[in-house]
């Protein structure tokens, strides 16, 4: 089984009122184009519907992020679900995403479906150097 990536935005789970509130929608990034790129999207996508929302960019990394969404600095955050299940949850297994929304559940904490696209990592060596040395594949590495 291939594995990947599930990027997923995680809120509170209880701010399903926040659609309703005066103030704007606080949503954090971290210090990555990935996450400063779908941070900007949902403030956008808010925004439309109108919704006020402020993005935070850059804020940092996954503890700063969870510990400002659980503080109530921030309302929402794009997240990896290897990242939350390792990180957050503390486990090496892979879970479900039904999985994770059960186990943040005790954080008071919910989670998005994923957001429907994921990452697929390659290796990026010169053309010269591939040949020479006769990679093709992640496995010629081991020669």
């Amino acid at each position: 089984m291939k594995s990947f990536v599930r990027l997923t935005l995680v809120l509170l789970f209880f701010s399903a009122t926040l659609c309703f509130a005066a103030n704007p929608v606080l949503i954090g990034s971290k210090k990555f184009t990935e996450s400063y790129v779908l941070g900007e999207i949902a403030k956008r996508t808010l925004n439309e519907t109108g919704i006020p929302a402020e993005h935070r960019q850059g804020m940092g990394g996954t503890i700063i992020l969870w510990e400002a969404l659980r503080g109530g600095q921030i309302d929402v955050y794009p997240e990896y679900t290897g990242t939350i299940a390792q990180e957050i949850l503390r486990t090496e297994r892979q879970l479900s995403v039904q999985e994770i929304r059960d186990a943040l559940t005790k954080f008071g904490v919910g989670m998005t479906e994923p957001l429907g696209f994921n990452n697929t990592y390659a290796l990026v060596m010169r053309r010269k150097d591939a040949q020479r040395l006769g990679i093709r594949t992640i496995g010629d590495l081991r020669k």
